[in-house]
């Protein structure tokens, strides 16, 4: 795709991560996020090395390479103009690496919806 900069791959049995995607779609005033949902045929035309079970657990992001979670929600910030002001924050979170314990924290709560075919809900 033309002028996107960052493939976010998340979780679309997650609420959590589908409406996080969302306020994404809403906010991305220049295209420069592409959502893709991790249970879907469009991973497989994502760049090799998407580590499906980390994708799982934290969403994830490519651009040039592969990350997982709280990094992935920084890149997301850096491209949305609306959260700029939010980026120092974020930042000093990330470089004291507390946005890996609060974003781990936030994820283990999280709630998984699917059909009655992916044997979670018996």
């Amino acid at each position: 795709m033309k002028g996107v900069s960052l493939y976010i791959v998340y979780d679309n049995w997650c609420s959590n991560c589908t409406n996080f995607v969302k306020l994404v779609k809403r906010l991305d005033w220049f295209g420069l996020i592409s959502p893709v949902p991790l249970r879907n045929l469009e991973v497989r035309s994502l760049p090799s090395g998407l580590d499906q079970q980390k994708a799982q657990l934290s969403m994830a992001s490519f651009n040039r390479k592969w990350h997982y979670g709280f990094e992935t929600l920084f890149s997301v910030s850096k491209r949305l103009p609306l959260l700029w002001a939010f980026l120092p924050c974020v930042y000093l979170i990330k470089i004291c690496g507390a946005g890996s314990y609060i974003y781990n924290t936030i994820s283990i709560r999280r709630k998984i919806n699917c059909t009655d075919a992916c044997g979670l809900n018996q």
